[in-house]
């Protein structure tokens, strides 16, 4: 009898008593699902990111090019405006909070003659080579002139802060 006992009992493999565990079971199944998120927490991020580094870089230029008009002076107004003609975030116009002159957004905006004098910034294009590269357009239209520009900056990050490195292009055309 004992021999027909000993044929019965099948040896189990040692994991399977691991399997059968209830704790053991929820780790696995939250690894899973662990492993299965990441990629997508990852490109969240990623996403959360270069929408940052697009806003500071949206930000530098336009800094740039109020610079460069301040100098020459002139304008009362200076209507901002991002890639596809939209109107910059509320985050970035607060940015130039107090500027002299004020920048608002351009949608909307309407030159007239009997207006003060405006100037339309706008940033254009950014595409990122890498985490720390990115290649900018940015330019202006002047209303009043029928004058407009546009300048091609290669951007480089260091120590967490966007700058120019240096200037691809510049061109500009006058109806005047």
């Amino acid at each position: 009898m004992p021999e027909a006992e000993a044929d019965k009992r099948v040896e189990k493999a040692p994991w399977t008593s691991l399997v059968g565990n209830r704790r053991f079971r929820v780790a696995l199944i939250a690894v899973i699902a662990f492993s299965a998120a990441l990629p997508l927490v990852i490109s969240y991020y990623r996403t959360l990111t270069r929408e940052g580094d697009k806003e500071a870089i949206r930000e530098l230029l336009l800094r740039k090019e109020m610079a460069d008009w301040d100098r020459i002076g002139g304008f009362g107004v200076y209507y901002t405006s991002i890639e596809g003609g939209r109107d910059p975030s509320g985050w970035l116009l607060s940015r130039f909070r107090g500027h002299k002159p004020p920048a608002v957004p351009f949608a909307g905006a309407r030159y007239t003659p009997d207006r003060v004098s405006a100037i339309i910034l706008e940033v254009t294009k950014i595409s990122f080579v890498g985490p720390d590269g990115a290649f900018a357009s940015y330019g202006y239209h002047d209303p009043s002139s029928v004058g407009a520009g546009t300048v091609n900056v290669w951007l480089v990050r260091v120590d967490g802060r966007w700058g120019v490195k240096e200037i691809m292009s510049a061109s500009s055309v006058s109806g005047i």
